[in-house]
């Protein structure tokens, strides 16, 4: 059963912060690709995760920076660029990063600042090394790194924090859904969502900045689905490519993050010019369980 009256009672205190985004779309041969734009100022485009994220989990991020202008981005087969036609043979790395300098070039931006959040602090770093004269400095967030070799304990991390209990729920429901098209946010993703926080009576807070309409799209499990069942998608690493770059790299990261694992330390301290910074008694999402420490911490690494 969906949590829908239970998250549209959260969607009550949602600002009007969101109707100041001008909303505009590019044209592709796959449908088009969708992207937001508000304020002015210095250029920034704050990347989601997933893979399989809309942008819209993003706007509290994008809206604590003043004299900007933020840009957010919806993948082709993610939030209102999902035509329906998602397909394993174009959902990659490499189409999503080209998603990202589609729309840089049609806002005739010279040079922007990156942030990305999870998957998107990967997608940040991977169009730094692909279109590096375009990109001022990145800031990434509970960074999946530069590979999948979070892969290797993620869920493992997640399910540690998931009591007994719940996991036999989870699964119970998982079960009874095998086979059906999954939409929204169900009872077993909340479920889950336990895992990625510290505290998890602060999970409603991350729903509340989404607007009804941007609820229902905001995560496509075909297109992660169809991410991983890409073969060439879990060999992707650009490791070694990041390291021999020059752009400016601040690292925000919580010690209860379950894609922690010291990697994004041992990338810090081989990185040319980089910065890392943790955040205590925070899961994967810092900007919901610790406020008052992650957004002037974002603010600094932004105005550096």
């Amino acid at each position: 059963m969906k949590l829908l009256i239970f998250l549209f009672a959260i969607l009550l205190t949602v600002t009007s912060a969101n109707a100041q985004y001008q909303h505009d779309s590019i044209k592709t041969d796959k449908g088009y690709i969708h992207y937001y734009v508000k304020g002015q100022g210095k250029p920034v485009v704050f990347l989601q995760g997933g893979p399989g994220y809309s942008s819209a989990y993003m706007k509290p991020v994008a809206d604590s920076i003043k004299d900007i202008q933020c840009i957010l981005i919806d993948y082709q087969g993610t939030g209102r660029s999902d035509y329906g036609n998602v397909d394993a043979a174009w959902v990659t790395n490499l189409n999503m990063i080209k998603d990202i300098e589609t729309v840089r070039e049609m806002l005739g931006i010279k040079k922007w600042a990156i942030v990305g959040h999870s998957y998107g602090a990967t997608n940040a770093l991977h169009y730094g090394v692909e279109y590096p004269q375009y990109v001022e400095k990145i800031i990434t967030i509970s960074s999946a790194g530069t590979n999948h070799q979070f892969q290797n304990h993620f869920s493992e991390s997640i399910l540690s924090k998931i009591s007994m209990d719940d996991r036999r729920r989870m699964q119970e429901l998982r079960s009874k859904d095998a086979g059906k098209e999954a939409t929204g946010i169900g009872e077993a993703d909340m479920i889950f969502l336990k895992g990625y926080f510290y505290n998890p009576e602060k999970i409603p807070l991350l729903f509340g900045s989404i607007s009804p309409e941007e609820l229902g799209s905001m995560f496509n499990p075909k297109f992660n689905s169809a991410y991983w069942t890409n073969a060439d998608n879990p060999k992707f690493d650009i490791n070694e490519k990041v390291l021999k770059t020059t752009i400016p790299i601040r690292m925000i990261e919580s010690w209860q993050d379950p894609c922690y694992d010291g990697r994004q330390w041992v990338l810090n301290e081989k990185l040319n010019n980089s910065k890392i910074s943790f955040i205590n008694e925070s899961g994967h999402f810092p900007w919901i369980e610790q406020p008052e420490k992650f957004f002037p911490l974002l603010r600094q690494f932004l105005e550096e």
